[in-house]
């Protein structure tokens, strides 16, 4: 904002009036109260500042109150509209908190734990994430059947929001699991994981797996339920489902 030029300072005026003369514009008019007219971009609105998108002199910051209401009115409609539909820019940072046993001599059972955090930074500037969505997958080896893996945890995180410049800590539940991993093979093992985040009109704003093979195959593991077992490596759901011990 820093850098944007004023539009209805007085050199801004003097821009304005060259600017109308050249006959160059688009998107739509907008009225200043002192009856200037200029065509431009809707970039961006706060609650005191619209940032408008020229051409030839860029971006330039307009006061809303030197707006006429018919614009000011427009521009409160505008900005409803690109908080429901803006896909913010954010950073995903997801954590396992995996703890596995140690293997000791004689004795083939082991058992394990986690407990995931899930951060989401908002790098979007001067953009409030409200009312965004996400889900999270946790997914194991099955040693009782050969080639399956099963879903050990999904997790719903519904409307959370994200302030401008700040971090939110999504938290799933603790879950512990036990297998064999000798000759017997038995029990759940944890293998990884997928996020999915929306924002409030439903569009996908960030794919976060412990693998990129993982996130490519999101649209075959977002449906799956917690319990439920698939093809391993190919996350094709298997009719039958067993419940975790």
């Amino acid at each position: 904002m820093r850098n944007s030029k004023n539009l209805f300072s007085t050199r801004g005026l003097a821009l304005l009036n060259c600017l109308l003369l050249s006959g160059i514009g688009f998107a739509r008019p907008f009225t200043s109260t002192q009856g200037k007219v200029i065509e431009a971009e809707v970039v961006k609105v706060t609650a005191t500042e619209v940032v408008l998108k020229r051409k030839i002199v860029g971006n330039v910051t307009v006061p809303l109150k030197m707006l006429v209401a018919k614009d000011q009115a427009y521009l409160v409609e505008w900005a409803k509209e690109d908080a429901k539909n803006r896909v913010p820019r954010v950073v995903i940072k997801v954590d396992s908190n995996k703890r596995d046993s140690q293997q000791r001599a004689g004795y083939s059972m082991r058992d394990g734990q986690f407990k995931f955090e899930v951060s989401v930074e908002n790098r979007e500037q001067g953009f409030d994430i409200r009312d965004a969505k996400g889900t999270l997958v946790v997914f194991g080896e099955d040693f009782s059947e050969k080639d399956e893996g099963i879903v050990m945890e999904r997790v719903e995180f519904k409307k959370f929001g994200v302030s401008d410049g700040t971090t939110t800590m999504l938290k799933g539940e603790l879950t512990k699991y036990e297998y064999y991993n000798d000759g017997s093979k038995y029990g759940q093992k944890y293998d990884g994981y997928v996020f999915i985040m929306w924002n409030s009109a439903g569009k996908v704003v960030a794919v976060q797996g412990s693998t990129t093979r993982v996130e490519s195959l999101v649209d075959r593991i977002l449906p799956l339920k917690t319990g439920e077992r698939f093809v391993k490596g190919k996350f094709e759901k298997i009719k039958s489902t067993r419940v975790l011990n």
